[in-house]
């Protein structure tokens, strides 16, 4: 979430400067707050997109071995390495992290776009929408062993 706020900057009254809405002594067109935005960038680029781009690689590529009988995927030494990935899930939902990983960047990520106002009727609204389709999902799919 820390990342994303980078980009979220407001003025205030009739003065024209953008302020950082997490920190308002810093002046969203300053050289200092871009080079921020750069490295904010680079760091959504590597973290919440890299791990899970990377996760899914991993999910699919093992995904048959994942599906196996319990006591072959549980002694499968070549999916030891990602059991953190599946083992809290049923074999035909080897996907579910993936799906996790996609959850937690909308509601920790997503909402601290600049196209939500922290705290504003869009942000709460897109919220309900997400936990409501998570509830949906978890009721119906039932991923968990």
């Amino acid at each position: 979430t820390t990342t994303f706020t980078t980009f979220l900057c407001t003025t205030y009254g009739d003065d024209p400067t953008r302020y950082l809405i997490a920190d308002r002594s810093i002046d969203c067109d300053s050289d200092i707050h871009k080079k921020y935005m750069v490295l904010s960038i680079i760091m959504i680029a590597v973290y919440p997109i890299g791990i899970t781009t990377l996760y899914s690689y991993e999910l699919y590529k093992h995904k048959d071995a994942i599906q196996a009988k319990d006591a072959d995927r549980y002694d499968n030494a070549d999916i030891q390495h990602i059991i953190f990935l599946w083992r809290d899930y049923r074999p035909e939902y080897w996907w579910f992290e993936i799906y996790e990983c996609f959850r937690k960047l909308s509601f920790a990520g997503l909402l601290a776009l600049p196209a939500f106002k922290p705290g504003g009727a869009a942000q709460l609204c897109f919220s309900m929408i997400l936990a409501f389709v998570s509830s949906i999902m978890y009721t119906y799919q039932e991923p968990f062993d």
